[in-house]
């Protein structure tokens, strides 16, 4: 009486489904990042910090601009 009778339809929803699979492709994906991309991990945490030191750059020559357009506005405001 223990027995599955094979006959019997079980029904899955295709969500479930599509959720196992997904979930197999994510562990797929960590598991080739890990294996592969320590390098690229390295580059690009380079990359980061040199985008952060350009960031930085780029701010300070914004202030300047913006200081020397202050500055013009000034000078053609006394001009008489």
């Amino acid at each position: 009486m223990n027995e599955l009778d094979p006959t019997v339809h079980v029904d899955v929803e295709w969500r479930e489904i599509f959720k196992f699979i997904g979930y197999g492709f994510f562990a797929i994906f960590i598991w080739v990042i890990k294996k592969f991309g320590e390098d690229h991990l390295l580059s690009m945490k380079e990359l980061a910090v040199e985008l952060k030191e350009m960031r930085k750059e780029l701010n300070v020559l914004a202030t300047r601009v913006t200081a020397v357009e202050i500055r013009t506005e000034k000078f053609r405001s006394d001009e008489p």
